[in-house]
């Protein structure tokens, strides 16, 4: 009996000291994006043509798809404008997407994946459309200017990178760009709520 309890004993002991171990490796990879680029065209006819390419990870989750809300009403100047919005095309891993959409003035919605199917680790997501009355003329300061939300505010995961192409008509002449860029440490925002 004295065997059986150093025996039992000893057995806990070193469950105890493995356990951390274990856990710690079954803990959960993060979800997020991890590459976000856009590419847009501004076309001779002032309609742009864009073209998102986001790599999702999923991380450990289990998910249907992701969301996107492309923004298509803003305040600027004190007036208000709405973008006109036309899908061209999803796709999800280079091949066709399922999704929905909806639309409000404010931004139209994709929902793409399966309901029925669930998805995990990285994908990678393609979305293309036109957008029309995208660029503002103020023809007292000679400038066109085109205010864009190139990534949106409807994530709820970190984005790790992104980028901005633009490309325009051959026969642009003078060319400004004036960008504003927000960037708030999720870090310290989660500290400050745990104090």
């Amino acid at each position: 009996m004295k065997y059986l309890y150093r025996w039992l004993y000893t057995s806990v002991f070193l469950l105890m000291l493995a356990l951390p171990q274990w856990v710690g490796a079954q803990t959960l990879r993060p979800e997020q994006i991890t590459r976000f680029d856009v590419v847009a065209t501004i076309n001779k006819d002032r309609r742009i043509t864009v073209e998102e390419t986001i790599e999702y990870d999923f991380g450990s989750q289990f998910r249907h798809g992701i969301y996107r809300y492309i923004p298509t009403g803003y305040d600027r100047n004190g007036g208000r404008y709405y973008l006109l919005l036309d899908l061209v095309s999803v796709t999800q891993d280079g091949n066709k997407a399922i999704y929905t959409k909806t639309k409000n003035p404010n931004e139209t919605n994709l929902k793409i994946g399966e309901g029925d199917k669930t998805i995990t680790g990285k994908h990678t997501y393609v979305i293309r459309y036109n957008v029309n009355r995208a660029l503002n003329d103020f023809p007292d300061e000679d400038v066109v200017e085109w205010y864009w939300n190139v990534t949106g505010n409807g994530w709820n995961v970190p984005i790790l990178s992104s980028s901005l192409t633009m490309r325009g008509p051959v026969e642009a002449g003078r060319f400004y760009l004036f960008y504003r860029c927000l960037w708030i440490n999720t870090k310290s925002l989660f500290d400050n709520e745990n104090r």
